[in-house]
């Protein structure tokens, strides 16, 4: 595990600033526009979300700056090279991470909500959505580290069992027989290696 960690922190790398160039796009330039011109109801530059409808600009607000906000904390700890040596810091760095795309998933349907009133009910649902999808990928995740662990397992207790019937073929004399049988045991290690390691 600690051999991917590089390749890892990289992948996160280019997702949180994704995710932080997003927010600061969807902060300075909001769903709906800016008002171009002042009047007694609103100011040049102030966003047009937020006279229409200023408690979802403020959930819109609160989503965008927590993303924005938790994708610099994660670009700040990948930086300091610090989840290659702790798990506590890769931990909070995977956290952050993780708080990051919830917060623009929020922020995505916010703007969905404002921007085509019809087809969308209220923030809560949007956040249910949001909520329902991560729950479902963690469930998945549970659900596939346990059986990749006894799969390996029992690949890895097959390798062993091959390589002891190799062992064994090897005081024997040379003949057809043996040949087809070490070359299947051979063919059998290669395929073991390539799901165990991925090489």
């Amino acid at each position: 595990m600690v051999k991917q960690f590089p390749k890892l922190t990289e992948m996160a790398m280019v997702v949180v600033i994704l995710i932080a160039t997003m927010a600061f796009q969807a902060a300075v330039n909001p769903p709906g526009g800016v008002w171009q011109d002042d009047s007694p109801s609103h100011k040049a530059g102030r966003a047009v979300m937020a006279t229409d409808s200023p408690e979802l600009y403020i959930s819109f607000i609160i989503a965008t700056n927590t993303a924005f906000i938790s994708s610099m904390i994660t670009i700040v700890l990948i930086s300091t090279g610090a989840p290659h040596v702790d798990f506590v810091f890769l931990s909070i760095t995977t956290y952050s991470m993780w708080v990051s795309i919830a917060s623009i998933g929020v922020s995505y349907g916010i703007s969905l909500l404002m921007t085509n009133p019809m087809e969308t009910k209220s923030v809560f649902e949007i956040a249910m959505i949001v909520v329902g999808v991560f729950v479902g990928i963690y469930i998945l995740l549970l659900i596939y580290f346990p059986i990749r662990t006894i799969v390996l397992g029992g690949l890895k207790q097959a390798e062993t069992q091959i390589q002891s019937l190799l062992d064994g073929l090897a005081g024997q004399p040379d003949c057809p027989s043996k040949r087809a049988i070490v070359s299947l045991c051979v063919t059998i290690q290669r395929w073991i290696g390539v799901l165990t390691t991925g090489y």
